[in-house]
């Protein structure tokens, strides 16, 4: 496959586009600007097919866009992909905006020009990479605010027979390691058969933490639940969201 037919059939494929420096310089192996490029056309004479740069929309992602884990994971499998070759060039610009693109490489030609297909009928490069990205993703902000917002929510579900007892069951929450309640939350959403957490568009993750108290018989229930991961509570047997489900 030549640079030509290359970059033909990158422009025909949906969801992909390609695009020049500005200034002429030589694209391949470089790092960019989003304005420091501009849009190319495969039919223009002057259009040195060599020096095109092809990006496609799941290869891209930014703080204030539409993107999830999808796009994410996409680009770190694909820079893993191609770690060897010359076909890789990267582009950026604010607010967290970053993206992977090729230029011609005779070499990978025709693997990139496979990838960016099966991308326009499946938006993922790897499904095991997709799903390490979420979770990466749902750890950070768990630890970062996550945690915090969970243990909030258990305390205002909960009804207090004085103010001594919720500022124990406070302190006891604030206790409590991250990690052990996103043990729980993640448990909660599993037992009653659906996900409660998803990052939404520019990467951010969401929390819903009103269905799965609800559907676990409310703060009592899981802050029970709590106490006997950390024996202090009463002894259900073995440590599962389910018997609190079936009261």
């Amino acid at each position: 496959m030549d640079a030509q037919e290359f970059v033909e059939l990158a422009e025909e494929t949906p969801g992909c586009a390609i695009w020049e420096t500005r200034d002429g310089e030589p694209a391949a192996g470089g790092s960019f600007q989003w304005r420091e490029l501009q849009k190319a056309d495969s039919r223009d004479p002057d259009t040195d097919p060599t020096q095109v740069v092809v990006t496609c929309n799941v290869l891209a992602y930014g703080d204030y866009d539409n993107s999830t884990a999808v796009e994410r994971s996409n680009v770190k499998a694909v820079e893993e992909m191609f770690d060897e070759s010359e076909a890789l060039v990267w582009m950026s610009h604010g607010h967290g905006s970053y993206a992977v693109g090729f230029v011609y490489d005779p070499e990978v030609a025709e693997e990139v020009i496979e990838l960016l297909g099966a991308l326009s009928d499946y938006p993922l490069v790897d499904d095991e990479a997709h799903s390490e990205m979420e979770m990466e993703m749902f750890e950070e902000a768990w630890n970062n605010f996550g945690a915090s917002e969970f243990g909030d929510a258990v305390l205002r579900d909960m009804e207090h027979d004085s103010d001594a007892a919720e500022y124990a069951a406070e302190d006891f929450l604030g206790d409590i390691d991250p990690q052990t309640l996103f043990e729980a939350y993640d448990t909660l959403g599993e037992a009653w058969g659906t996900g409660c957490m998803m990052v939404e568009g520019g990467g951010t993750v969401h929390f819903d933490f009103e269905e799965p108290l609800r559907r676990a018989g409310g703060g009592e229930a899981v802050y029970e639940w709590l106490l006997e991961r950390k024996g202090l509570g009463g002894n259900h047997g073995e440590w599962d969201v389910k018997h609190l489900l079936k009261r």
